[in-house]
């Protein structure tokens, strides 16, 4: 079965001691929270999500913080992505139905909390009457509405901020949307009508807060292109 290796990097690249080992446990996460270094993970015999912290190089107060989502017949987890902003942890299950279609289901809580609430699916849209300003060099956003529309695929930053940018999929559009406190503020369409993404994108950004989002989607001749957006550009 699948585990999760530690090991640290020196300042030159180049992999030196174990940390620790974690067993029976897939999809690692490693995020920086306000100073303090945790692991997050599904657990591969019973799919709850996991989390454990890492000081003094040693993994400490490991937790089972919530269960995962129930996958029917036919039904696959693609992977396990974790974000976070400046107070809360976002864990999002980036799913595969049996239907062809793509599906996410998400949880949030307070960084240091030792529970999070049973994952839901998101259903937000742009369009809101309000618009906010998100921190990223973007403008103003429209702000988060609630939606019959499927969100999948979502890849959240891999930096924390006051706000914390998803790369997702959004009906048939391919969105960037925005969480703070805990709570979705904004989403942002970057392409309409791209279709089912072949896997959840890519999302970075730079110094200057531009954000560059990557994805795959197909196309009628059965080749797939790879794109490439960036705020900020002029």
């Amino acid at each position: 079965e699948p585990g999760i290796s530690l090991q640290r990097i020196d300042n030159e690249g180049r992999p030196t001691e174990q940390l620790g080992y974690l067993q029976a446990a897939n999809y690692p996460n490693l995020l920086r929270i306000n100073g303090e270094l945790y692991v997050y993970w599904l657990g591969e015999q019973d799919d709850g999500a996991y989390r454990t912290r890492i000081t003094d190089d040693t993994l400490r107060d490991t937790l089972r913080l919530t269960s995962s989502p129930s996958l029917a017949t036919g039904d696959r987890l693609i992977d396990l992505r974790a974000g976070a902003d400046r107070s809360h942890v976002y864990l999002f299950w980036n799913l595969a139905r049996a239907s062809g279609a793509c599906d996410t289901w998400f949880t949030t809580a307070a960084a240091t909390a030792q529970f999070l609430p049973p994952p839901a699916p998101p259903r937000l849209a742009s369009g809101g009457a309000t618009t906010v300003e998100t921190g990223f060099n973007v403008g103003f956003v429209s702000g988060a509405q609630p939606s019959e529309m499927s969100t999948c695929m979502a890849a959240p930053l891999d930096e924390i901020g006051d706000t914390l940018a998803v790369g997702v999929q959004s009906g048939a559009n391919t969105d960037v949307a925005y969480f703070s406190d805990g709570q979705a503020i904004g989403q942002q369409v970057i392409a309409a009508e791209t279709g089912v993404l072949l896997r959840p994108p890519v999302l970075l950004s730079d110094r200057d807060r531009n954000l560059y989002l990557a994805w795959s989607e197909p196309t009628a001749s059965g080749v797939a292109d790879l794109k490439l957006a960036r705020s900020g550009a002029r």
